[in-house]
């Protein structure tokens, strides 16, 4: 009995350290952490008192016997101590954080608290301005009457109404102006026609027009002389250039034309005497080649014969040899058309063709010089006669 008196009296000042109430927590940062302090405190004063009083009682009591109880519930007791300890300073650093973010919150608040008290005046204002205006707009449905208003809408009416007819009027005196003016240009036109015209006229009637164009005709005049005669012509060619160069530059088609002669300028053409003959003198060796390349007998023995005697036909000899063509040649060279001769010599084959290509290239040759010479002759009369047909007193008159 003396045993458990004693281990009860030693139990009751831990039991007494052990708070029950809770100090509540208060919403101000400062305060709360005061609060806390204190409990901790007195929490840990009460435990290093009963420490204390544990191990000091015995000493006091003098040699007495020492009790025996057992330790392990008071260090039991102490253990959830710290633990509850340790949960209290765990709760009061939350507690401590979301007061930090309740003081943000508070001055997020503030700031949209004063933003919502502008919205507040701005919109106060805009409803003060509708009242404004609903106010003014009754004011003016007051004073207007439903016959002002009909009596307006007629007058405006009858405004677009005037309008219309105007633009109605001035379309039809547009299309009107417009008809004027085609007929106004189309005589006009008429009358520029003429006066070109008569300008073209007075123009190719001038003096020196007139004077120009008969010295060009008289200088191509001089050059076919030269050309037929089979003589250079290099100087009567320069004076024709000279002459229409002092007129202008020459047509396209013109230059062309002078630059084709210049290039058998110095030498001259074969005449047509000169092209007969020579044709004549080639035939033996034109038919010569022709026949060398037969295979019988009889063409044979003709081939000898001609190195010996020259017999050939000639005139409209019918036939696609050497001798044929060649007789129609020469048959046509005799009735003056160079072109025909030179078109039946192209009919011929094998060596014949290389025996008659100087003659071919003669003949060619005077056959394109004729042609230029007949272009610029053409060219020289056409304006000869342009000046002719000027100077006819019907049309001087108009």
């Amino acid at each position: 009995m003396t045993e458990t008196s004693n281990t009860e009296e030693v139990a009751d000042p831990t039991i007494e350290a052990e708070p029950e109430t809770e100090t509540p927590v208060r919403t101000s940062g400062r305060g709360n952490m005061g609060g806390l302090a204190l409990v901790v405190a007195a929490v840990a004063l009460v435990v290093g008192a009963a420490a204390v009083a544990i191990h000091v009682r015995p000493q006091l009591l003098g040699p007495m016997a020492a009790p025996a109880y057992d330790l392990a519930p008071q260090q039991a007791a102490v253990a959830a101590l710290g633990g509850r300890l340790d949960s209290v300073e765990g709760r009061l650093a939350d507690a401590l954080k979301s007061l930090e973010d309740l003081q943000v919150r508070q001055a997020s608040l503030s700031t949209m608290a004063g933003q919502m008290d502008t919205l507040v005046q701005e919109v106060d204002a805009v409803a003060g301005r509708l009242d404004s205006a609903r106010r003014r707009i009754d004011t003016v449905a007051a004073g207007v009457s439903d016959a002002d208003v009909s009596e307006r809408v007629e007058a405006l009416t009858g405004q677009l109404q005037t309008l219309e007819e105007a633009v109605s009027g001035a379309e039809a005196g547009t299309g009107q102006v417009e008809e004027r003016l085609a007929a106004n240009l189309a005589e006009l036109g008429k009358r520029l026609d003429t006066i070109a015209a008569r300008t073209r006229l007075l123009e190719v009637v001038q003096p020196d027009h007139v004077a120009g164009a008969a010295a060009v005709a008289l200088a191509v005049g001089q050059l076919r002389v030269a050309v037929l005669d089979g003589q250079p012509y290099s100087a009567p060619l320069t004076n024709v250039k000279t002459l229409l160069a002092a007129e202008g530059s020459p047509t396209t088609d013109i230059a062309k034309t002078l630059r084709g002669l210049e290039r058998e300028a110095s030498v001259g053409v074969m005449t047509m005497a000169a092209l007969r003959q020579g044709l004549s003198d080639q035939s033996a060796v034109i038919l010569r080649a022709g026949t060398s390349e037969a295979t019988g007998w009889i063409d044979q023995t003709l081939r000898r014969l001609a190195t010996v005697v020259t017999v050939r036909r000639t005139g409209e000899v019918s036939g696609s040899g050497a001798e044929a063509h060649l007789a129609r040649a020469e048959a046509r060279l005799q009735a003056g058309s160079l072109e025909a001769a030179v078109t039946e010599l192209s009919g011929l084959t094998g060596a014949a063709v290389d025996a008659a290509a100087s003659w071919l290239a003669a003949a060619r040759t005077r056959l394109a010089v004729e042609s230029a010479l007949s272009e610029l002759e053409v060219y020289a009369v056409s304006r000869v006669a342009d000046i002719h047909d000027a100077t006819r007193p019907d049309r001087m008159a108009q």
